[in-house]
């Protein structure tokens, strides 16, 4: 299953994040952004990475307890993201354009490979709420 990273804020994503300001058409209130890596190794990492820049991978699915009101966590639309490796190092900026709250047997179809990650980290009462 994917899981995302601690964020954290390297030098190398400060630096990119200062460069990208100078670029980007509608710069974020307060100067606020997150960092983010997924997977559990630099391998995966590299290999998300590739499919998001090549929008092969479009979305991404968190249960409310992995961000429960942490705004580094938190998908908030309109925000941005500096993916990075699994070692900090920048891939590329993100703009989140939608954010929206599903049941979970509406995220994919059964058969679905994130689908089945999503679920192994589901608790029973979790998978209940999600489900009705």
């Amino acid at each position: 299953a994917e899981t995302m990273s601690t964020p954290v804020i390297t030098p190398e994503a400060e630096a990119f994040w200062q460069e990208s300001l100078a670029v980007i058409d509608h710069p974020p209130e307060q100067d606020f952004y997150r960092v983010r890596s997924y997977g559990t190794s630099q391998d995966i990492a590299l290999l998300l990475g590739r499919l998001i820049v090549e929008g092969q991978k479009t979305g991404t699915f968190l249960l409310p307890r992995v961000h429960a009101g942490d705004p580094h966590m938190q998908p908030v639309r309109g925000g941005y993201t500096v993916l990075t490796d699994h070692f900090g190092k920048p891939l590329a900026l993100l703009r989140t354009t939608f954010v929206a709250t599903v049941r979970f047997d509406d995220i994919a179809e059964p058969d679905d490979r994130e689908f089945r990650g999503c679920a192994e980290g589901l608790t029973p009462s979790e998978r209940q709420r999600f489900s009705n």
